[in-house]
C-alpha cells in the first residue's frame, strides 16, 4: 500500500507544473503567457524562456508576441528598421537600463521598408515578433566573459522587462489598408540571474 502511494505521490509531483517566477509552467510546454492590455484590437504578451546550449554559457531570452483579439484581420508593420519593440528594462537595483536589442542594425544592410513588411494577423491569431525577426528573442545573458553578439550583459539578481510594440508606419504608400498603429504594451515579465 505504502508503494501505491508513493507510486501516486511521484506522479503527481512529475505532471504537475513548475512555478516560475511566479508564472506555472509545464517542462514541456511553456504555459500561455499573461498578456497586457489590448489596443485596437491588438494584445502583447511575452514570457522569459531560459537557453542551455551546449558548448556556450546559459542565458534568458524574452519571446514578444501579438495577438489579434479582434474578429477581423489586422495588418501589421514589422520592419525592424522601424525598431518597433521598446524595452523597459529594471536591473536588481531598480535603475532603468538600456537594451541593444537592435544593435545588430549597426553592422547591417538591410533592405528599405516594402510591402513585405505588412503582415495580417487573422482573427484570433498570433505572430511573434523579435529583433531580428520572427524567431528570435531579446537575449539577457548573465556574463560577458564569452557574449552572445548584441546581447544584453546583465548583473546577478532579479531583472524586470516589459516589452512594447509601437508602429507609426501606416502603409498608404505601398497601397496597403487599414494597417494598425499606435502602442500596445506585453506583461511585465522577470528573470534571476545567479
Amino acid at each position: 500500500m505504502r508503494k501505491i502511494i508513493t507510486f501516486i505521490t511521484l506522479c503527481v509531483l512529475a505532471a504537475s507544473p513548475l512555478l516560475v517566477d511566479g508564472n506555472f509552467q509545464d517542462k514541456d510546454k511553456k504555459a500561455d503567457p499573461k498578456g497586457g492590455k489590448a489596443v485596437n484590437g491588438l494584445g502583447a504578451s511575452a514570457e522569459v524562456v531560459e537557453q542551455k546550449p551546449a558548448k556556450d554559457p546559459p542565458y534568458f531570452e524574452v519571446h514578444f508576441s501579438l495577438k489579434n483579439v479582434s474578429d477581423k484581420a489586422i495588418t501589421i508593420c514589422d520592419y525592424v528598421g522601424n525598431h518597433p519593440l521598446k524595452v523597459e528594462w529594471i536591473g536588481p537595483d531598480g535603475k532603468t537600463l538600456r537594451s541593444d536589442h537592435y544593435g545588430w542594425l549597426r553592422a547591417a544592410r538591410i533592405a528599405s521598408i516594402s510591402e513585405k513588411n505588412f503582415v495580417m494577423i487573422p482573427a484570433g491569431g498570433v505572430r511573434r515578433i523579435g529583433p531580428q525577426g520572427d524567431t528570435s528573442g531579446i537575449v539577457f545573458q548573465p556574463t560577458s566573459e564569452k557574449p552572445l553578439r548584441f546581447g544584453n550583459v546583465t548583473m546577478p539578481g532579479k531583472h524586470r522587462v516589459t516589452v512594447s510594440y509601437t508602429n507609426m508606419e501606416d502603409g498608404k504608400k505601398f497601397n496597403q489598408q487599414n494597417v494598425w498603429t499606435g502602442t500596445v504594451t506585453a506583461n511585465e515579465v522577470a528573470f534571476t540571474v545567479k
